[in-house]
């Protein structure tokens, strides 16, 4: 034992030495396996389930890679409906969505494994896997009876943190931020740019299923939409508190404005959410969002592995705790089981009628808020 080492983990080595010398699958002592799944289980004691983690080198990377836009897999979101899990959106042209999977499909297994067995982690980690090897998923489709059999070869794709596209018949710009990837402010930005020159008079920002990322894009996100203000505060391990403040020059402070959240709106787009309601600069519509709450370092450690730790909390701009809570919208809409979640590219495909008879009903009543307002 390390001298330094608390008392205490005289029982982990004791331990240890009791598994080494008597357990009867020698091949399954694997030093490096069995050292992961001790600091697993020292991390997942804290209790912080989902925030502070341990990834292993592969995992390190794949994080790095999505927070730089790039993504390994088949390029889907993943979410949960009446309990079962779902595909929320697919991104365009990912290999998902030519293998012909749809937003709203059921997951019923990956790998011939039930999701039910799985749970929503280890879907994503079954998803998750090396460019150019296939995995199979066994998705049942909106409105079918019988569940289809999909093999799909994952590749490494780069995702554009935002899109837009006006609604149907309308002068109001959704656009939808599915992650807060490096770039992501100025990918917003760029839209906005795009929807005003066009004429958008509202918009609407789409944060469904958008697990957050990068905390300061949360501020530049955040900062397009409040001309001054606080954006979140934050709180660290003695109890002292500091206000993150508005940057200048946001692009679309004054046009009326919804925001869409669900229940996999979590972390940078929770900070969003939270500067956008207290700021009573929007309306929040959808459903409960995740209830991150914390900020996350991740510290490396000597073999390429890492722990993801929750180094301070943070607090809405009213001093709201939103840790293990989530942020409540200011009129719950939550999407049919069945309903399937409209993204950009849909929308310019779509007619006023077709949109009208959509099941996104949360984006439809966003619309319906933001027509009253431009009424007025």
């Amino acid at each position: 034992m390390p001298p330094a080492a608390p008392e205490d983990f005289a029982l982990f080595w004791e331990a240890l030495q009791v598994i080494q010398e008597r357990y009867v699958d020698r091949e399954a002592l694997d030093d490096t396996n069995l050292t992961y799944g001790a600091i697993r289980g020292m991390v997942e004691a804290l209790g912080d389930t989902g925030h502070t983690v341990f990834l292993t080198p592969d995992e390190v990377q794949a994080q790095q890679d999505s927070l730089s836009g790039t993504l390994i897999g088949i390029g889907v979101m993943l979410g949960e409906r009446g309990g079962r899990p779902v595909v929320m959106s697919v991104i365009s042209g990912a290999p998902a969505e030519e293998a012909g999977v749809r937003s709203g499909d059921i997951i019923l297994a990956v790998e011939g494994v039930s999701a039910e067995r799985l749970g929503p982690e280890g879907i994503a980690e079954r998803v998750r896997g090396l460019a150019g090897t296939p995995v199979t998923i066994t998705v049942l489709h909106r409105g079918a009876s019988e569940p289809e059999d999909i093999t799909i070869v994952r590749q490494r794709i780069q995702v554009e943190p935002v899109s837009w596209s006006f609604v149907p018949g309308t002068s109001i710009a959704d656009v939808r931020l599915i992650q807060f990837s490096s770039g992501a402010a100025d990918a917003l930005r760029t839209a906005l740019e795009e929807a005003i020159a066009g004429g958008a008079e509202a918009i609407v920002l789409d944060l469904r299923s958008n697990p957050g990322g990068l905390v300061d894009e949360a501020v530049g996100v955040a900062s397009h939409f409040l001309d001054e203000g606080v954006v979140y505060q934050r709180r660290d391990a003695s109890g002292g508190e500091a206000p993150v403040e508005v940057r200048p020059d946001g692009l679309a402070t004054d046009l009326p404005l919804v925001v869409l959240l669900d229940m996999g709106t979590a972390s940078s787009a929770e900070i969003v959410s939270g500067a956008i309601a207290d700021n009573e600069r929007g309306t929040l519509v959808g459903e409960q969002t995740f209830g991150t709450g914390t900020v996350l370092n991740t510290i490396e450690l000597s073999d390429g592995s890492a722990v993801r730790v929750g180094i301070e909390r943070w607090l809405t701009p009213d001093g709201e705790l939103i840790f293990d809570r989530g942020i409540a919208p200011n009129e719950v809409v939550e999407l049919p089981v069945d309903g399937e979640l409209l993204e950009p590219s849909d929308l310019s495909e779509l007619s006023p009628e077709a949109f009208a008879s959509s099941s996104d009903n949360q984006l439809q009543r966003a619309v319906e808020l933001l027509r009253e307002t431009l009424d007025d």
